[in-house]
């Protein structure tokens, strides 16, 4: 199972995108299986084509709603490796709201992630391994340099999800 991860959808009034009719739109493009969780756009299912999942979503949303959102995918594998590598184990217990999981479409440039480490304050901790970036916030990310400029400074698509939506997702691709 893989979940397509939607970037910036149903949030704040802008890109509104119903869950109910994007699951019969992906059924009746060949997705099966297919589940949605919270509003927020992820998106579970299975396709004969794995490697064009992220493709036909994006394509799908785009040709039926007439929206242009970027998907960012993951498998049931690397899902669970996130979360075995919990680079913040007390946080991401304590406070799983505030520990985000910011999913990166590609690998960063390193010399990008030395200006990431200018965003820094000493209440916000950050780790990175390969394409999945997780953030432990002292207090709200959108109260966070760190939170509003990940995605500006690293120069790749992202969208992040918080520790308990990770763990919920983790299971539905079971």
């Amino acid at each position: 199972m893989l979940v397509a991860l939607l970037r910036g959808v149903n949030v704040g009034g802008r890109n509104r995108l119903p869950m109910g009719p994007l699951r019969e739109a992906l059924t009746g493009s060949g997705v099966v299986s297919v589940r949605t969780y919270l509003q927020s756009g992820n998106v579970v299912g299975e396709h004969a084509d794995p490697v064009r999942f992220g493709t036909l979503v994006r394509d799908v949303i785009a040709s039926d709603f007439g929206l242009d959102i970027p998907v960012i995918v993951r498998s049931h594998e690397e899902l669970q490796a996130v979360l075995a590598w919990n680079p913040f184990p007390g946080p991401a217990v304590e406070k799983p709201k505030l520990v985000h999981v910011s999913f990166l479409a590609e690998t960063p440039d390193p010399e990008r992630l030395a200006v990431l480490e200018e965003l820094e304050s000493d209440d916000d901790e950050w780790a990175i391994r390969g394409k999945d970036l997780v953030v432990s916030y002292d207090r709200a990310s959108h109260d966070s340099p760190l939170g509003r400029g990940i995605a500006k400074v690293l120069g790749v698509g992202v969208t992040a999800r918080n520790w308990s939506t990770v763990e919920a997702l983790a299971e539905l691709t079971r």
